[in-house]
């Protein structure tokens, strides 16, 4: 896992912790056992090793500047994971705002859109790993899904995670866990299966 490396790299080079900060070492000792699927989870969440380090390494950080809101109330990986899906959250709603702009700032200059489609698909690295994972099929249904149904659909299906873990994960009840699972499986199972209508 060359990605998580990088990640543990950017760690170490951070300026060391002033007095007023939360303890390093407690937050790298308390990380480390769970660091491995931190990474997993943030690249299936991103699906690309680069946007994967991005996601972990702004999740780590602000994990870090949080710490001292940690109480133990849960694990300390389910804390992280609802800090990374939270991150993962607003680095979507960034990057949506970026792309309307991006998008309406292009039609304006250009006076429409023009895509090569050739030079939209590229040799991916990462896609051999997420075909170990996932068909191509079902990695296509799963980008299509809105972020709030994937992100539970990785946490309850793949993670294998606790419903009630999950709800406390994403910040949600139980109940909102259960109907945004039913609908993503529902939206997955129409994208996969033809003639299927959600």
């Amino acid at each position: 896992m060359e990605g998580s490396y990088r990640v543990r790299l950017r760690m170490r080079a951070a300026p060391a912790a002033r007095t007023d900060e939360p303890d390093r070492e407690a937050f790298e000792q308390m990380l480390e056992p769970c660091f491995e699927r931190l990474w997993r989870y943030a690249y299936r969440l991103a699906r690309h090793a680069e946007d994967a380090e991005d996601l972990l390494a702004e999740g780590l950080a602000e994990g870090y500047r949080s710490f001292g809101a940690y109480r133990g109330d849960s694990s300390f990986a389910t804390w992280m994971y609802r800090v990374l899906t939270t991150t993962w959250l607003d680095m979507r709603r960034k990057a949506a705002r970026r792309r309307t702009d991006s998008l309406d700032e292009i039609i304006e200059r250009e006076g429409g859109i023009r895509a090569d489609p050739a030079s939209l698909s590229h040799a991916d690295p990462e896609a051999a790993l997420l075909r170990d994972t996932f068909s191509e099929d079902v990695e296509r249904a799963m980008s299509g899904l809105p972020p709030e149904y994937r992100a539970v659909v990785v946490l309850a299906d793949v993670e294998e995670m606790d419903y009630r873990d999950v709800a406390r994960l994403l910040g949600v009840p139980v109940g909102t866990v259960r109907s945004r699972l039913h609908r993503a499986r529902r939206i997955l199972r129409a994208a996969l299966t033809p003639g299927h209508k959600a």
